[in-house]
């Protein structure tokens, strides 16, 4: 080093972090950030487990049910979450990562209507038959491991 003594970088102050969730860039991708928060992370038997519920906002309600109430968000509840969307992502740190992503349920407020048809949106985060992000089943087909 010439000489010159070594004085390693003071550790970036909190309040120079963009956001909180930063970390989670790493495993999820944009497209999957878009429209989904960070629910909590469990790491067990050397694999790490990542869930993520659909985000809550007007953006997240179906267009189709949007459409049944003619725009009239107030008349829209909550049915609660589908199952997990399970999807293998880029491995960290010698360990396989998984998203499961919990999509919400809609209905339309049941004084307003007698059936009660729940509403979910569809996401494309996978290529056909195949359970990973689509950047990792890229990865997989280019190295022919699938």
């Amino acid at each position: 080093m010439n000489g010159e003594s070594f004085s390693p970088s003071p550790p970036l102050p909190p309040q120079n972090m963009t956001k909180d969730l930063d970390w989670i860039e790493l495993f999820a991708p944009q497209e999957i950030l878009r429209d989904f928060n960070f629910e909590k992370l469990v790491e067990e038997n050397g694999i790490y487990r990542i869930f993520m519920v659909e985000k809550d906002d007007a953006a997240h309600i179906p267009a189709e049910l949007k459409k049944e109430v003619n725009g009239d968000l107030s008349n829209i509840v909550l049915d609660g979450y589908t199952n997990y969307i399970e999807l293998q992502t880029f491995p960290a740190m010698g360990k396989e990562v998984f998203l499961y992503l919990k999509r919400r349920r809609w209905k339309i407020k049941q004084e307003q209507r007698q059936e009660q048809k729940s509403y979910t949106n569809s996401y494309s985060y996978s290529e056909k038959g195949m359970k990973a992000t689509k950047a990792f089943g890229d990865f997989l087909k280019e190295i022919d491991w699938v």
